[in-house]
């Protein structure tokens, strides 16, 4: 995403007149939905995954990738 893009997504989306919630579900959830899923989640725990110091350990292991990530998300949607 170029920082145009960005910018453009930010203001044309009234971004800033959100709470911190709505631009997160705003942010994740598919176009068209009104609804976020489990899969909405996804790409930010893969990103977080990839990038994150303190979980470098994971980053040989691909199922345990997959389980923890599986496991973020479940207690974050079921939290919410």
């Amino acid at each position: 995403v170029t920082r145009d893009a960005f910018i453009k997504y930010w203001i044309d989306g009234n971004m800033l007149t959100m709470d911190t919630a709505s631009q997160i579900y705003s942010i994740l959830r598919q176009q068209g939905c009104k609804y976020l899923r489990q899969t909405d989640f996804k790409p930010v725990l893969d990103e977080l995954l990839a990038t994150h110091p303190g979980l470098e350990f994971l980053r040989t292991t691909c199922e345990f990738q997959e389980r923890y990530a599986e496991t973020v998300i479940y207690r974050i949607f079921y939290y919410i």
